[in-house]
């Protein structure tokens, strides 16, 4: 299926978290959830849905946990708003500002 049939398929689909308790019948639609990326504008013109680029995601990630172990300015992720979502979600209560 090309990118806009999927996006219009999938367009009102409502994510169904968990495990099924029911065997799904054969006539079921084929979709189990709706992909996030989905979100982004730009998704369904992409022609490989599922080519994510892995060498920027590491590059990320790794400039995220080094900016933060090694405290550089501007690079850590440890800050204010980052505390407060501790204390929403009530764990970490020590590192709570």
């Amino acid at each position: 299926m090309k990118g806009d049939n999927i996006f219009l398929a999938l367009k009102d689909f409502e994510n169904d978290w968990g495990k099924r308790r029911d065997k799904p019948k054969k006539d079921v639609q084929m979709w189990k959830k709706r992909s996030i990326f989905f979100t982004l504008p730009y998704w369904k013109d992409l022609a490989l849905h599922h080519n994510l680029d892995v060498m920027h995601i590491e590059k990320n990630i790794c400039e995220s946990v080094i900016g933060t172990l090694l405290e550089i300015n501007g690079k850590t992720k440890d800050e204010i708003n980052a505390r407060k979502d501790l204390q929403d979600l009530r764990i970490r209560h020590e590192l709570h500002p």
